[in-house]
């Protein structure tokens, strides 16, 4: 199918595509619902459903004090805290 469009159609076309002014409009919605989602992102991974980077952080936590306490048990047996050592 071919269409045809006379001199008003054609007029009409060449100055909605020539026409910029919604153009910077168009540019601050992307820009700010970006901005959003960044956000929103960034929100869920520190307070997300399972705890998140609280969570992370209590786990590591918890990790270095068991390590802890691990050392402190091979100090006071006499035992080598380094594997291999020989003592």
């Amino acid at each position: 199918m071919v269409m045809v469009f006379n001199g008003k159609t054609r007029g009409m076309l060449a100055r909605f595509f020539a026409d910029r002014g919604g153009a910077a409009t168009a540019d601050w919605v992307v820009l700010t619902s970006v901005v959003v989602v960044i956000g929103v992102a960034t929100i869920y991974f520190v307070l997300g459903p399972e705890g998140g980077f609280t969570n992370l952080i209590n786990s590591m936590s918890s990790e270095v004090d068991q390590a802890g306490a691990n050392m402190e048990g091979v100090a006071a047996s006499g035992a080598s805290a380094i594997p291999g050592s020989g003592d």
